[in-house]
């Protein structure tokens, strides 16, 4: 399925620069009352970025009523080097663009103009993506309460296998600030590799500090994120994109939040929200190795 447009700030497909603001492609701005902004994490060229968000609309629009999903924009930031090798060790030098695509992009929407009085905004990000979308969601806060006109609602947030320090989100701390009326839901999952054994490591080298745990292998901390503590989902670092339980588990937490505007109640009260056979509760760990403990979230 094809987004209603794109939001980048590279300079070009794979590795380069950081431009000085969003530029949008599509036929037209964004301007719905909701749009939906996909953010990748590092290491993605902007093609591959795009077949993976591609992937995960696809299994939004099955799990969402009639497929009428929100405006769908995908975002495309610089986390990448040239070389595809080097990109996947280059995370340490990635925070800090990390951070500066997250002030371009609540730059871009905090200007934003929408048909609605109000437009609304629901931010679905993947590993150091979701560092880009809490860059974003905490400068627009702090934007809010310093008597500067509230133009956009950020009023959901997903995180998908968060590479973010967990000490950074306590109370008191940078991302530690929750909103009540911001809907924010975390899928993590203790069996991914990428999260557990190399982000440590390569927080400590990008100088973010020393972090033994982030959001998306532990879900934690539990009190920072309005929604209840989701089970692990049992998924690898790059497993989320394509599962359908994800897509499932993603659109069914929206759904219940609230009603999507374009959407009549009835549609909404006449349909499952998550297919039973689908759920992330049920789901079996093939890769699991023999004798292996199984998961918490495993059903006894």
């Amino acid at each position: 399925m094809q987004a209603t447009g794109e939001l980048t700030v590279r300079t070009q497909e794979r590795g380069g620069g950081m431009r000085s603001k969003v530029y949008f492609r599509g036929r037209r701005p964004p301007s719905a009352p909701t749009m939906l902004v996909l953010v990748h994490g590092y290491a993605n060229s902007e093609s591959r970025a795009r077949k993976s968000y591609e992937a995960l609309v696809s299994g939004l629009k099955r799990s969402w009523p009639d497929g009428r999903l929100p405006e769908v924009w995908y975002f495309y930031w610089p986390g990448d080097t040239r070389w595809p090798v080097i990109s996947q060790a280059s995370f340490p030098l990635q925070i800090r663009r990390a951070k500066h695509a997250g002030l371009l992009l609540a730059t871009f929407l905090y200007e934003r103009r929408g048909n609605d009085s109000s437009p609304e905004v629901i931010l679905l990000a993947h590993s150091l993506g979701c560092r880009v979308v809490l860059e974003a969601i905490k400068l627009l806060d702090e934007w809010a309460t310093a008597n500067r006109p509230r133009r956009t609602h950020v009023a959901s947030t997903c995180l998908m296998a968060a590479a973010v320090p967990v000490s950074l989100c306590r109370d008191g701390q940078e991302f530690g600030s929750r909103r009540e009326d911001r809907h924010e839901v975390v899928l993590w999952s203790t069996w991914d590799l990428v999260l557990t054994c190399l982000f440590p490591p390569g927080e400590a080298a990008g100088l973010d500090g020393i972090c033994l745990r982030s959001v998306g292998s532990s879900g934690q901390p539990e009190l920072r994120w309005k929604t209840p503590r989701r089970p692990s989902t049992g998924l690898g670092h790059s497993d989320y994109y394509g599962d359908r339980r994800a897509a499932d588990e993603v659109a069914g937490q929206l759904l219940r939040w609230r009603v999507p505007r374009a959407l009549p109640y009835q549609e909404l009260a006449e349909r499952p929200i998550l297919h039973p056979e689908n759920s992330l509760e049920g789901r079996e760990l093939a890769s699991r190795p023999p004798g292996s403990p199984a998961p918490t979230w495993l059903p006894a």
